[in-house]
């Protein structure tokens, strides 16, 4: 990942990836100790940690992420997302909000990914706006 087309067109097979909940896929452009932040849960250590916590959470709810803009340098991937939470069976404890089967709700997030030899060392993810249901 960095700056070049190709490493582009790789961040956005990441995203699919990783809206499509293929973990072996979008694991693989993380390092073994990358860092995950996220306000609603704290610090995830480890690709195998995120890999948990992504698995079990897509069993009920899936999160689709739309690209608003991103800026590519070779140290870092910053973007301007709208995460999309889909309940896939009912969720009355997702941390975002209950959510019944079928029902979504739209978080818009900047998101500070930070690379080290062309694969994420860190992600870091703010909300950028209140939550809305579509």
């Amino acid at each position: 990942l960095g700056d070049a087309a190709g490493q582009r067109a790789s961040f956005l097979a990441y995203t699919r990836a990783f809206s499509s909940g293929l973990p072996e896929k979008y694991s693989a452009f993380y390092t073994d100790d990358v860092k995950l932040t996220l306000s609603s849960v704290g610090e995830l250590k480890g690709k195998q940690a995120i890999v948990d916590f992504y698995t079990k959470m897509f069993k009920t709810v899936r999160e689709d992420l739309e690209i608003r803009q991103i800026v590519f340098d070779d140290q870092a991937i910053v973007g301007d997302f709208v995460s999309v939470f889909t309940a896939v069976a009912d969720a009355p404890d997702f941390v975002v909000a209950p959510l019944k089967k079928g029902q979504s709700i739209r978080v818009p997030v900047f998101v500070y990914y930070t690379l080290r030899d062309g694969l994420i060392s860190e992600i870091r993810v703010a909300r950028s706006g209140q939550p809305t249901r579509p």
